[in-house]
């Protein structure tokens, strides 16, 4: 069983219990750091993680720019979405002729962020 001692008076460090005892984060008194399992871990540098993930952002930039350059995206979503906002905005049904000759896009799904951008077409 814990005994507390009610006037603080045997406390061995400030802020201590004396059954609790120095705690893993402690340091010999000299300052130096400790060594074994009582060591605290040590900082890892961010410094070369923002480095090699910057070096990768500008590495995907210049791929997908080039394949953007050739006509090699494989996407049409931002022909689509145009069709479909200029319908909207012309106040006529959403026909989109990329996906098929009188398509029409409510026949896929109704997009109403789509149709709230039509008033600033």
């Amino acid at each position: 069983m814990l005994e507390l001692n009610k006037s603080g008076t045997d406390r061995s460090e400030p802020g201590r219990l004396p059954a609790q005892g120095a705690g893993p984060d402690a340091r010999p008194a000299d300052g130096s750091p400790g060594t074994g399992a009582a060591a605290a871990p040590e900082r890892v540098p961010l410094r070369p993680y923002l480095i090699v993930g910057a070096i990768l952002c500008g590495l995907y930039f210049l791929y997908s720019y080039l394949q953007y350059a050739r006509f090699g995206s494989p996407s049409w979503d931002l022909g689509i979405f145009e069709q479909e906002v200029r319908a909207y905005a012309n106040f006529q049904a959403p026909i989109v002729d990329i996906k098929g000759p009188g398509y029409l896009i409510l026949g896929d799904h109704f997009s109403p962020i789509v149709a709230l951008l039509a008033p600033l077409y």
